[in-house]
């Protein structure tokens, strides 16, 4: 089983636990970095999340007027934002191919799950998806190397870290 494999599994079985061990609104670290990239594009922009979770940034984004289509690779996920009147498709991010013509792409703690040779055949991906000029928005862990941990979930799950040099 892949890495991120074995990571969809966890969250898949441990959906509850992490819903109910993640804060349900974004924080006040989160709004500005999400804020400055949104004001990069219009407000009839088109934007795709990929690893939407349950939807906590969707709904933001949703409230401060934009139109989001939402993603995931875990199922249960994607019943649950449904559930909450948001747009939402099975996607896996590593094997599924993505449809044009978005102005950004949003990725919030997606790529700590991919190994760097994934992250690039994604940004790839997402390039390709992008209008011109469109805009890549995501976050990631700042740190050295790659581990498995099951911290939160006590599930296995990968994270990889990131330097801005290596991004």
């Amino acid at each position: 089983m892949s890495d991120n494999n074995q990571t969809l599994e966890t969250y898949g079985v441990k959906l509850q636990e992490y819903i109910d061990s993640t804060p349900q609104q974004i924080n006040e670290v989160e709004y500005p970095w999400i804020d400055q990239s949104l004001s990069l594009i219009s407000k009839s922009g088109k934007i795709l999340e990929l690893g939407s979770g349950f939807g906590r940034n969707a709904e933001y984004i949703q409230q401060q007027g934009y139109d989001i289509e939402c993603t995931d690779a875990v199922q249960g996920f994607i019943d649950l934002i449904q559930q909450k009147g948001l747009k939402a498709n099975f996607l896996d991010a590593l094997k599924d191919d993505f449809t044009h013509g978005y102005d950004m792409v949003f990725a919030n703690g997606v790529f700590v799950h991919f190994t760097p040779e994934e992250t690039a055949n994604v940004i790839d991906k997402i390039h390709a998806s992008l209008k011109e000029n469109g805009i890549l928005a995501f976050s990631v862990k700042q740190g050295n190397g790659s581990t498995w941990t099951d911290e939160k979930l006590g599930s296995p799950r990968f994270f990889q870290y990131w330097q801005p040099e290596a991004l």
